[in-house]
């Protein structure tokens, strides 16, 4: 979330980089819209770079950024990453988001 931290009242718009690839870009909504991003990603390596590419709109900012090891035979993938696309709830019998 923008949340105006800078007193600019201008959300900014980056990209962000994994490794050597763009994952995402970042747009914000306004100032309270919160925007989150998941990918599960096999490094080649025992460390990852994460870079935030600054498109000219603001200084490009990571609120929280969480590492997690997961067995390789969890998520399997022909090639390349895994990117959250859309999360549904299709079990619950209330409204609650878990």
């Amino acid at each position: 979330m923008y949340g105006n931290y800078d007193g600019q009242g201008k959300p900014p718009s980056f990209d962000i980089i994994l490794e050597a690839d763009v994952w995402d870009s970042i747009e914000f909504e306004d100032e309270s819209t919160i925007v989150t991003k998941e990918i599960i990603h096999i490094p080649q390596k025992n460390f990852v770079y994460v870079c935030l590419v600054n498109k000219g709109s603001g200084t490009p900012f990571i609120s929280a950024i969480e590492l997690r090891p997961l067995k390789n035979s969890t998520y399997t993938t022909e090639s390349g990453s895994l990117s959250l696309f859309r999360r549904w709830d299709i079990g619950s019998r209330s409204s609650e988001t878990f």
